[in-house]
């Protein structure tokens, strides 16, 4: 099982934050995973179901021996620590809004 199967159950709404470009050009610079644009885009999709998906990639990631992730849909490799904060604090933000 690969980190992808995660985010892949909310592949519109990660699609929807590639602004800058599209990930299979830019990678992860593709995307716009700032506050505003979190905040703005979540409105339109199931914040609960996305926060649930993204506590068990926490989970998957924890557990994870390998200190490099691959994220396909992203196009992008990242240390596991990193790629653990970056979800964390997505889905802090996420979870600012949904309450």
């Amino acid at each position: 099982m690969i980190a992808d199967t995660f985010l892949n159950r909310d592949r519109d709404f990660w699609n929807e934050l590639q602004t800058y470009c599209v990930a299979e050009c830019c990678g992860i610079d593709a995307f716009d995973f700032s506050d505003e644009n979190l905040i703005e885009t979540i409105q339109f999709y199931n914040a609960v179901l996305i926060i649930k998906n993204l506590e068990e990639l926490i989970i998957f990631l924890q557990k994870k021996k390998s200190n490099t992730i691959s994220i396909y849909l992203w196009n992008h490799c990242e240390n596991r620590n990193e790629l653990i904060n970056r979800i964390k604090k997505i889905k802090r933000v996420l979870l600012s809004v949904s309450v």
